[in-house]
């Protein structure tokens, strides 16, 4: 509202406002109301409630929420609802209307009777009213026009009191003559212009009877009312003066004079977009290149928010797609958008083409649906014929690559693993068109598995319920998927895989990618039971039984984390959820996660950790796992280096991965020592064109020139897929029958993305930063608690940003990814100085190459 509502809630002033009905006051709206008696309906300004409840009689299977500023109105309003013999359609709240507490897309009708002309912005309260209604639903707004009141015959002082009048209005920060305004202010909230109905009506007060009550009521208003308050307190009159106006108001019924107070009403169909045919939605054509909007294009329900799309400008053009990432569901108007048209989710790096709909980078697992989009003068045209399929993904193509009759001859692809990077890999080489054979084997004895969901929570994973895929996805793309199966060695010579069974698979393309393998400690106890790791789903499995038994009776188990990575620590802040267990994280540092994110970030994550009753035993190593009794064969205790002994029902080692290559040792392929191999950036071997490695066995060169071994689930992710499309790229060539089809071998070039949740926040983290020389922190990471911190944190390396990590600070991380893909980061010392790179914008140079270029203007809106 205004600063102070100009009428305030005097008796009169409730007399003036009982006196309106929905057959005087809103009849424009009464035809749109009784063709659709369902309707739910928002009364802003509801007042003593006259309109309200005629509005909720006009509604008997629909309903009506009812808002205004003041307790004691919606009593009087109430009381009016009451005694029409309790409208049970109809409920009353406090509200405001810059600040409704309403979903967008909520309501089927938004009203508000000579409302705008006192509130402080009425722009910004048209555009909320049009954000809670419905898409096809309608704002239906009548303000009055003060200096388009006429009277006649002349009478002494009725001019004084309608200058008088506006200037206390206007000096409260309302707008008397907001009739006039009305259609200009609709079209600044964002209404369609073609959408706006503009009509006109009148109160007129002609008969003795009609003129006493008037001029009475605005009499008592003038010297009794909040507006005679503010009209001496202000310097607008004095006391004496306002007795002139009221007596003025008194006489001016004994004149007889004619008059009319005129009004000015708006109604516009489909507010935050407005209907041009069946299936099409409009937003204004206000979006930059580069810049996009999420819209919504359908009603909420109690269990749904509405349906949204996203739409996004590129190269002059508009494209529509769903809005949600699909993989987590983050609303991806809150990511970033590149001008060659990449849409990067805000929480996990997922990256799509908003031209296409289709993944460009993991770890999405079904591409965006697309609508139809055009520009059609000052507005941005959608179709979407059904609204649910803006809910829904879009699976990736089905049928492109399966082979045909015709295809018998065509090449195979034999995949090592069946993890994130070998799924990735064959369902890839499908989508790129391949229509040869694809061939996986992979050790575990189940469908490949989400395997980032293992260390989240404990309880109610099954494979079955983390399949990337379910069995139907691999036979309808005739992907040959044979899980626990194991290869024993590789005869690069001949082409040919051989397994423990002693078969063997001839390939005319490998693509290595067996993951890796959890490291476990050579100390005495180690075969204890109830001494775990963690890395597959029988892992998983395994731990949650021994947790769930160690708390039987109401017990408490004790568990020993040993190591302070990302894993242990997710699993210490999943034990100490709700006081379930009592951990101790036994670690070599005295700060964890110190390589990777520093001292300063390490130690906030320590904190957060001890805030939550973990105990840390730092600088220490188990020495031996001891029985809990003689002989049981199952741990009881974890015996430390300096001789410390920690009770432990339970343990589990969490010490790092390592590649899962001894397959290869007898083979000539060169491994290296940690049983990484080299891989090009084309992600294949140096030597062996025909043989790639992806995901955490493959040691590649980065973006900043370094090369590395990554252990990411988006890496394996991105890896594998590349690997496919330059197998695809390489085969489709081979095939071609033109002389001049040469194949294109894409390179890697994407920025490793991680994130980790404890105690259900999330740390996130892009780069290649593991041999950082300065961090730069911005936030508070020393006084908050863990869940309340927010931060950015910048890793540097001679100057230059090689990585950052984030929380509550989305979507910092993911904009530093692309930028730093392209090599557009501002340096360290820019940062410093008070560069924020979401002001960044990842541009596009000549020839189609982005790079970044400094903005004032953020990618979304």
């Amino acid at each position: 509202m205004s600063k102070i509502y100009t009428h305030g809630h005097h008796a009169s002033v409730l007399r003036s406002h009982s006196w309106r009905t929905a057959q005087n006051s809103a009849a424009y709206l009464i035809p749109h109301l009784t063709s659709n008696p369902s309707s739910n309906l928002l009364d802003v300004g509801c007042g003593p409630g006259t309109i309200t409840a005629d509005l909720a009689a006009l509604l008997p299977t629909g309903s009506v929420v009812a808002i205004d500023t003041e307790d004691d109105v919606l009593s009087k309003a109430k009381e009016t609802c009451d005694a029409r013999g309790g409208l049970a359609n109809v409920r009353f709240e406090k509200g405001d209307v810059h600040r409704l507490s309403y979903p967008d897309g909520h309501f089927d009708v938004v009203h508000a009777h000579q409302v705008l002309q006192h509130v402080a912005d009425p722009v910004a309260a048209l555009r909320e009213m049009r954000r809670v209604t419905k898409p096809g639903g309608i704002v239906a707004v009548r303000e009055v026009d003060f200096q388009g009141t006429v009277w006649y015959p002349d009478v002494d002082g009725m001019t004084d009191w309608l200058r008088l009048y506006s200037e206390v209005a206007r000096s409260n920060g309302g707008e008397p003559d907001a009739g006039r305004r009305l259609h200009a202010w609709a079209r600044q909230a964002g209404f369609d212009p073609a959408g706006i109905v503009k009509t006109a009506s009148a109160w007129c007060y002609a008969t003795p009877e009609e003129q006493a009550w008037w001029s009475d009521l605005w009499a008592e208003r003038t010297v009794k009312s909040v507006f005679a308050t503010t009209a001496v307190e202000k310097g607008h009159a004095t006391v004496e003066e306002l007795e002139k106006v009221a007596e003025t108001s008194r006489t001016s019924a004994t004149a007889r004079p004619f008059l009319l107070a005129p009004h000015f009403i708006r109604t516009s169909p489909l507010t935050t977009a407005a209907a041009i045919m069946p299936g099409e939605i409009t937003t204004p054509n206000d979006l930059s290149n580069g810049q996009m909007r999420s819209i919504p294009v359908g009603p909420s329900t109690s269990d749904k928010p509405a349906p949204t799309v996203l739409v996004s400008k590129i190269k002059d053009k508009v494209y529509a797609t769903s809005s949600k990432c699909t993989h987590f569901g983050a609303p991806l108007d809150k990511g970033v958008l590149t001008l060659d048209g990449r849409v990067t989710c805000p929480w996990h790096g997922a990256c799509f083409s908003v031209t296409t709909g289709d993944i460009e980078d993991a770890p999405g697992m079904a591409c965006l649906k697309t609508f139809p989009a055009r520009i059609v003068g000052d507005h941005i045209v959608v179709r979407v014929d059904d609204v649910e399929d803006a809910r829904t993904a879009r699976v990736p193509i089905s049928d492109r690559g399966k082979p045909r009759d015709d295809d018998r001859d065509a090449a195979t692809v034999v995949v090592v693993g069946a993890g994130s990077a070998g799924q990735a890999v064959a369902e890839t080489l499908r989508e790129e068109g391949f229509r040869g054979r694809v061939v996986v084997h992979g050790t575990e004895p189940y469908l490949p598995v989400d395997r980032t969901k293992l260390s989240k929570a404990l309880g109610g994973v099954s494979a079955d319920g983390i399949a990337l895929r379910d069995a139907d996805f691999y036979r309808e793309r005739d992907i040959d998927l044979r899980v626990g199966s194991e290869v024993d060695r590789v005869d690069l010579d001949g082409r040919k895989v051989w397994f423990k069974d002693g078969t063997g698979q001839a390939y005319d393309y490998l693509a290595l990618a067996p993951g890796s393998k959890p490291r476990t400690l050579s100390v005495p106890g180690s075969a204890l039971r109830n001494v775990h790791v963690l890395r597959s789903v029988t892992d998983h499995v395994a731990l949650d039984e021994a947790v769930t038994s160690a708390s039987k009776d109401g017990r408490k188990p004790k568990v020993t984390v040993v190591g302070s990575g990302w894993i242990g620590l997710e699993l210490a802040s999943v034990l100490r959820k709700d006081d379930g267990a009592d951990v101790t994280v036994v670690a070599k540092g005295k700060v964890p996660l110190e390589q990777v994110l520093g001292e300063k970030v390490g130690g906030f994550v320590k904190r957060w950790h001890l805030a939550n009753g973990v105990t840390f035993m730092d600088d220490q190593s188990p020495k031996e796992f001891k029985e809990d009794a003689p002989g049981s064969g199952t741990v009881g205790s974890v015996l430390l280096e300096n001789g410390t002994n920690v009770p432990a029902d339970i343990v589990l080692v969490a010490i790092g991965a390592s590649p899962a290559t001894a397959f290869l040792t007898t083979s000539s392929l060169p491994i290296n020592d940690d049983g990484s191999i080299d891989v090009t950036s084309h992600l294949s071997l140096p030597s062996r064109p025909e043989v790639f490695a992806a995901g955490d066995v493959a040691r590649i060169p980065q973006v900043d020139g370094t090369v590395s071994r990554v252990e990411h689930w988006n890496v394996a992710r991105n890896t594998g897929r590349l690997v496919a499309r330059n197998i695809a790229a390489l085969a489709n060539s081979k095939s071609s029958k033109s002389d001049h089809h040469a194949p294109t071998a894409t390179e890697f070039t994407k920025v490793p993305y991680f994130w980790s949740v404890q105690y259900g926040k999330s740390i996130r983290y892009a780069g290649t930063g593991a041999s950082f020389d300065d961090v730069y922190v911005h936030g508070d990471v020393d006084s908050l608690k863990g869940e309340d911190t927010s931060f950015v944190a910048y890793y540097g390396k001679k100057g230059e940003v090689v990585a950052v990590a984030s929380m509550n600070k989305d979507p910092y991380v993911s904009r530093f990814s692309e930028l730093r893909r392209v090599g557009g980061c501002p340096t360290l010392e820019e940062i410093r100085n008070g560069t924020d790179i979401l002001q960044v914008e990842v541009g596009e140079s000549e020839g189609g190459k982005t790079d970044a270029k400094q903005s004032g203007v953020a990618a979304n809106l």
